[in-house]
């Protein structure tokens, strides 16, 4: 599938779509430490051992804070991108 768009519309088009995707892919990472998360509270009321249940909820905050730090650096690098092709077409 393809979508026409104007010449000066591809850089936003790009943009766009790139963050789309990228927000996508971030919230089904989301998804899986929310899940953790969840599992994390079962089984914490289910009594697991405390040797079981640390692990477990630093490997949910580590997911969590990963991913955020990853989509943040990825806006970053995609809005830097973005604002680098404006100048550049600016400037023809």
């Amino acid at each position: 599938m393809t979508v026409k768009v104007s010449e000066e519309t591809v850089p936003a088009a790009v943009f766009a779509t790139q963050v789309i995707v990228g927000t996508i892919i971030f919230s089904l990472v989301m998804v899986a430490a929310y899940c953790l998360s969840l599992l994390v509270s079962w089984m914490d009321a289910h009594g697991a051992p405390s040797w079981m249940m640390k692990p477990a909820s630093w490997a949910e905050w580590l997911l969590f804070w990963a991913d955020l730090f990853c989509f943040g650096l990825f806006l970053l690098s995609e809005v830097l991108k973005f604002v680098v092709g404006l100048i550049k077409e600016w400037k023809r």
